[in-house]
């Protein structure tokens, strides 16, 4: 059983797991340990066994993202004494993870002659409030039934400051 010192020193690394997540990227045991060695728990396999956790519930959250498995797996991660906010955001990174990077050498023709243009993604924060929050909550819960039930503005002030943070 973990103790509320080890789980508070954990919670941390549920962004980097969510982002491996998103990035489609492999975790195996010594990544995970490679993890703890910063809070020193490297030798706690509680620990180790609670990033596992973390990262199976992801996991299987990413292979089929329905609305009923994001709000299992937010459940799951806030049972294990996770706070909200990275709870939720850890959930929505997993479910709307990058795709599978294209392994394959060989280039057909058609693709090879057309122009190559880096993937353009846009940040929440940098829009214009207005062209963020729908109109009304009633149009937004209809056009996004897995989202949150609470004001749209909390979700967006939410990832915001999750964005923030870990940018750097």
């Amino acid at each position: 059983m973990l103790t509320d010192e080890t789980r508070s020193m954990l919670k941390p690394l549920l962004g980097p797991i969510a982002r491996k997540v998103n990035a489609r990227m492999p975790l195996q045991s010594s990544d995970l340990e490679q993890m703890l060695v910063p809070c020193g728990l490297q030798q706690n396999p509680e620990a180790l066994d609670e990033l596992k956790t973390w990262y199976v519930l992801l996991r299987r959250l990413q292979i089929k993202p329905t609305a009923e498995n994001r709000e299992q797996t937010r459940d799951a991660l806030l049972a294990r004494g996770l706070p909200i906010a990275p709870a939720w955001l850890a959930v929505d990174l997993a479910a709307t993870s990058r795709p599978q990077p294209h392994t394959s050498r060989s280039v057909s023709s058609a693709s090879a002659s057309q122009p190559r243009h880096p993937q353009r993604t846009v940040s929440t924060h940098s829009l214009p409030v207005k062209s963020v929050l729908p109109t009304s909550i009633s149009t937004h819960q209809n056009a996004c039934p897995d989202e949150p039930k609470f004001h749209p503005m909390v979700f967006f002030i939410v990832r915001s400051i999750w964005n923030f943070l870990h940018k750097y």
